[in-house]
């Protein structure tokens, strides 16, 4: 009986092992098959992510495939196309501007009147343009310059009267660009992109002037059909390559070697240079103007740009005219003297070279002025350097 119930006992035990045995066997199936869940779902989730990215990525390439890239403006990533396409500019003309270096598209019934040179305002440098609608009562002046650069692209001296109003903003030349009314009296008198003045576009390489304007002070220019134009006209401004000069030097392999000595004049505001001889001196320089010579005052060589070259040189005789070249810039040459009855002792041997020339709309005078009395071979000399200098001319 005893040893039945032993036998008895042992079995429960047995059994209860077996039952801890199952139950754990189960927890760590279940926790295995959870852990395994929780992978299979994360791996799901990232190759539907993946399969996401991929469906995109085909997407932006279609696009930027079939996105139209101007007139008016290269795409610098997805998004930024201009909202116009070519076709919509296929009769309308198209202005460049190759000094600076870019183009607009306008109606063919608008005119572009290119405003450069000396300012009469500033009497400094100008380079901008004006576009006007059919019956003139509209315009819009646009000025465009590589960031510090020097030359105005407005002759704008103040703004008119009114509350600045911001009216959202226009992509122009890939740039988000400020959209700004000028209201007066409720009138929307004048919209500036951004200002008058010139402000940097977003990616800093260029400064920019342009507003809408009307002659008649009494128009409201907030939704006029010329204003979508205007700003349609702004859309298509796109950068060009700059015309180069291309020039070949006219000085020879002799003629080089006879200047190596020489130094060099830099004008960095009308943009231009030459070589002088080593023995002369710069007396004076400004930004429209330098004059150098000896020492001795023989020879006084002055290169004068803009209003200052409204000079008259009075009371000589024409010795001679020659055609030159200033940079593959054909000019013509008069050599001059006040060998007459106006002038008394020396004086009246002296001579006087001078080359009138215009670039980019900006008159330039190179006078020389020398003395003959030292003799005809001293005067040869004098003017194989004014020679030379010519032929040294670069423009940049």
């Amino acid at each position: 009986m005893e040893k039945s119930k032993q036998t008895q006992n042992r079995s429960e035990e047995e059994m209860r092992k077996i039952h801890k045995i199952i139950i754990e066997t189960a927890a760590v199936t279940l926790l295995v098959a959870l852990v395994a869940g929780v992978i299979f779902w994360a791996w799901f989730k990232i190759q539907e992510g993946r399969n996401q990215v991929a469906t995109l990525q085909n997407q932006i390439a279609e696009k930027e495939k079939t996105a139209p890239e101007k007139p008016g403006e290269t795409p610098v990533g997805f998004g930024t196309f201009a909202a116009v396409t070519t076709d919509e500019y296929a009769d309308w003309k198209t202005y460049r501007n190759a000094a600076v270096g870019y183009e607009l598209h306008y109606p063919a019934d608008w005119t572009a009147d290119e405003k450069s040179g000396i300012s009469e305002i500033f009497e400094e440098p100008v380079n901008y343009v004006v576009f006007r609608s059919p019956d003139k009562k509209y315009f819009l002046s646009f000025g465009l310059r590589p960031a510090g650069e020097k030359f105005h692209v407005s002759e704008r001296t103040g703004m008119g009267v009114g509350e600045s109003v911001t009216d959202g903003t226009i992509r122009i030349l890939g740039n988000q660009v400020a959209v700004i009314r000028y209201v007066f009296d409720g009138r929307t008198e004048e919209i500036f992109y951004p200002s008058a003045w010139p402000e940097k576009l977003g990616d800093g390489k260029w400064e920019i002037a342009a507003n809408f304007g009307a002659s008649s002070s009494e128009a409201d220019l907030f939704a006029l059909p010329e204003r979508s134009l205007t700003e349609k006209i702004l859309k298509s401004a796109s950068i060009t390559e700059k015309t180069a000069s291309g020039c070949a030097s006219l000085l020879t392999d002799a003629e080089l070697d006879e200047i190596k000595g020489w130094k060099e004049y830099k004008n960095e505001d009308q943009g231009y240079s030459f070589r002088y001889p080593q023995d002369w001196k710069v007396a004076e320089h400004g930004k429209n103007m330098v004059m150098l010579g000896d020492e001795s005052g023989n020879t006084i060589f002055q290169w004068l740009s803009g209003p200052q070259t409204r000079i008259e040189i009075y009371e000589t005789d024409t010795e001679s005219v020659k055609n030159a070249e200033i940079a593959c810039q054909k000019v013509q040459v008069d050599y001059l003297s006040k060998n007459n009855e106006h002038f008394l002792g020396d004086e009246k041997n002296d001579r006087i070279i001078t080359a009138y020339f215009e670039r980019a709309g900006v008159p330039n005078l190179i006078k020389f002025d020398y003395k003959y009395t030292m003799g005809a071979s001293i005067a040869s000399d004098f003017i194989e350097a004014f020679d030379l200098i010519l032929k040294s001319i670069k423009f940049h």
